[in-house]
């Protein structure tokens, strides 16, 4: 945004990158607190949360 010069759109994007570290902490913790015992799901919701900003 900034090297396009555009600056509309600052708080949605700030505010989108906050929604987003709080979904990947908020499961972080439940994963800490719940041990799965399928850790098939807990690797595929860590891969979204890395192509996240790809996409």
């Amino acid at each position: 945004m900034a090297g396009a010069g555009g600056y509309e759109f600052r708080t949605v994007h700030a505010h989108i990158l906050v929604v987003r570290w709080l979904t990947l902490f908020s499961w972080a913790v439940y994963y800490k607190v719940f041990a799965p015992t399928n850790k098939k799901l807990l690797h595929f919701m860590f891969g979204q949360q890395l192509l996240a900003p790809l996409g």
